[in-house]
């Protein structure tokens, strides 16, 4: 008799509980925590597991996202450094045409040397002539042919008077001018360099920025997994909890 009405108690229990599965509600003293996960509650067991679903499709989509968005950033990096490659190889060709220049210009102002040093002694040679036949001149008298003779002299000694001071301008005008375009030459490599420098470290900070953010997200979502993992666990321990309590109650 008393096993009968234990067992008659089982059926009542086990009926109550098996309508609140089919119909999806909650028994009395149960948290709306537990509803959702399902524990003790069959129907609220498969809501658990859509839960858990959902979860991992938005881990992946957010993983996804953010696997996209780097390779992104990659590739415009990659762009970028070709960029910079080309100009590179530009200012380089323009930098060789212009030490190209700058060593032609050196031999001319060389060679201008040389000829204005020259002139100076081709300059001395005729006032040493033209003193000469001056005191000639004037031992032996003062001839037509002798005349013209120093004139010409003076003319051409003036000519090449005016030479030397044109070419003595001439080279130093070079010389400033060399001056300057090495000055140039060296500001602008200066700047280049400069300005390869600001941005490699632009790329290097947004590089670096984009991996903190990278790895934040991976944590934040290696977070949200082990969460929902643990959160799986217990709701499988009360499962198989309440799944023993029922088979001792069934078989005593």
């Amino acid at each position: 008799m008393l096993r009968d009405q234990l067992h008659g108690i089982l059926r009542t229990e086990y009926g109550a509980k098996g309508r609140y599965m089919k119909n999806g509600l909650q028994p009395a003293g149960e948290s709306p925590k537990h509803k959702q996960g399902g524990v003790g509650a069959g129907g609220g067991g498969g809501g658990g597991d859509k839960g858990v679903g959902g979860a991992n499709v938005d881990t992946q989509m957010q993983l996804k996202y953010e696997n996209d968005r780097l390779k992104l950033a990659l590739a415009q990096s990659s762009a970028n450094a070709k960029k910079w490659e080309i100009e590179l190889n530009s200012l380089k060709t323009t930098n060789a045409r212009l030490t190209s220049a700058l060593q032609e210009s050196t031999a001319n102002v060389e060679e201008w040397k040389k000829q204005l040093q020259t002139y100076k002694e081709e300059n001395s040679r005729m006032k040493t002539r033209i003193h000469e036949f001056e005191a000639g001149g004037r031992g032996l008298g003062d001839s037509d042919e002798l005349v013209k003779e120093v004139a010409s002299l003076r003319a051409r000694l003036e000519s090449m008077e005016d030479e030397l001071s044109s070419r003595e301008a001439t080279i130093d005008d070079l010389e400033n001018q060399l001056q300057r375009a090495r000055a140039d030459d060296q500001r602008d490599k200066i700047q280049h360099l400069n300005d390869e420098n600001e941005q490699l470290r632009m790329e290097i900070s947004r590089a670096q920025s984009q991996l903190d953010i990278a790895m934040a997200t991976q944590d934040s979502q290696r977070g949200v997994v082990e969460s929902v993992n643990m959160q799986l666990g217990e709701r499988i321990k009360d499962l198989l909890t309440l799944h023993h309590e029922l088979n001792h109650l069934l078989t005593t």
